[in-house]
């Protein structure tokens, strides 16, 4: 492989404290203009792929690239919780390849239909209005505690049919979830496993109750799935749970919260957008490219095959880097810029690409687009007042902290 891909130094993608400031822009840039399908010697050795067309390559090709072997680099990302959270999490839908992975998607896809969508607004305004709605004036707040977290929160609790009084045990959980490396949440590994069983635990109570008094429900739609004429397993439908209570809320909020931090840094950007709302749909694209929440995802191959003109070796792990992808200058103009007037700002790959794509994507674009309306109709002159504290992670571009001002 070393000889047929350029080695670059090791530029440890695979190191959470990589991503302490942000997505690592110029590394990104170094190890693009090298080779954008790259041989890494961190984490045991992988091909990062940093460019847009290689990466959009990749992930359309299923049966080539297969996310049947784990969708994170490191191998041990979840063996190291112990061998019941591994084995769930080797059983949820990002780590399935066809036709187990149109099966799983097919029963949750109506739920993000585009009539199904339009009949989700007015509960997401209304969310968000009575959020934005508490938030004082004229002082400094955290906006992820005060807005950002707990809106995504409440659209997933509404979702899935949960319980008002259990939103704070969700948002607990997400924190935890996501935040497996990072001290501040978990001190040891064994507290964010612990995080995963009581979500299990929750989860399977959830689905025991759908099973008995079925709703219309996301919950019911998949406890009532079955595949080969016979119903999920218990694994698959705590990585269901899981998958949902993470990346169901967990990207949103922090491409929410990555988009208010540009837009502060430009008020000019941001006076356009309160002049011109309607500028808002193509800002939410812009804010997604700029963020990318989510930071890679994994492929293995299947056989010896090409990508972006490189043969690949079989059975080797390939790094799909969207941060890196979605600021790539073949792509976008001035890619560091962030330009809510970018005419191809949708080509981002925030959600990824191909059959992987995310199926929550339609719910999150309402959701950015929705809290951007209202935030700025409530709060047009708000100021930044601190750096964002990035949570510690080489797998979700999570924002723990920003401090605003409301004006």
């Amino acid at each position: 492989m070393k000889d047929d891909a350029k080695v670059c130094p090791a530029l440890a993608l695979s190191d959470p404290d990589t991503y302490s400031r942000g997505h690592p822009l110029a590394r990104y840039a170094e190890l693009r203009q090298s080779c954008p399908v790259a041989w890494q010697p961190d984490a045991g050795g992988y091909l990062a792929v940093t460019g847009l067309a290689e990466l959009q390559e990749a992930s359309r090709d299923p049966a080539s690239f297969s996310s049947a072997s784990g969708n994170k680099i490191k191998d041990d990302s979840y063996e190291r919780l112990g061998a019941d959270v591994d084995a769930a999490m080797r059983a949820q839908i990002l780590a399935t390849d066809p036709p187990l992975h149109t099966a799983l998607r097919g029963a949750l896809a109506p739920f993000f239909w585009p009539q199904a969508i339009r009949e989700r607004e007015p509960g997401v305004r209304r969310q968000a209005c009575e959020l934005l709605d508490r938030l004082p004036r004229g002082q400094s707040l955290n906006i992820v505690r005060a807005a950002t977290a707990p809106f995504p929160i409440r659209v997933l609790c509404d979702l899935l049919d949960v319980p008002e009084s259990d939103r704070e045990r969700v948002f607990d959980w997400t924190q935890r979830l996501t935040g497996a490396d990072d001290p501040e949440i978990n001190a040891t590994p064994a507290m964010a496993a612990k995080a995963f069983r009581e979500v299990f635990d929750y989860g399977r109570q959830l689905f025991a109750e759908r099973r008995r008094q079925p709703g219309k429900d996301i919950l019911s739609a998949f406890a009532a799935l079955r595949i080969d004429g016979e119903p999920v397993t218990e694994r698959q439908s705590d990585a269901l749970f899981v998958l949902l209570v993470a990346a169901g809320n967990e990207t949103t909020r922090n491409a929410i919260t990555g988009t208010l931090l540009e837009l502060g840094r430009d008020p000019a950007q941001r006076a356009a957008l309160c002049a011109e709302p309607a500028l808002i749909r193509n800002a939410v694209e812009e804010g997604l490219r700029a963020v990318s929440p989510v930071i890679h995802m994994r492929r293995t191959t299947v056989g010896r095959r090409q990508l972006g003109g490189i043969p690949v070796e079989a059975g080797q792990r390939v790094g799909l880097f969207y941060g890196a992808a979605n600021h790539d200058p073949r792509a976008f103009a001035e890619p560091e810029r962030f330009d809510i007037r970018r005419g191809n700002a949708r080509s981002h790959v925030a959600f990824g690409f191909g059959p992987h794509n995310c199926l929550g994507a339609p719910l999150a674009r309402l959701e950015l687009r929705v809290f951007l309306e209202e935030f700025l109709a409530r709060f047009p002159e708000y100021t930044v007042d601190s750096e964002p504290a990035y949570l510690r992670s080489d797998f979700v571009m999570g924002i723990k902290r920003l401090d605003l001002t409301l004006r």
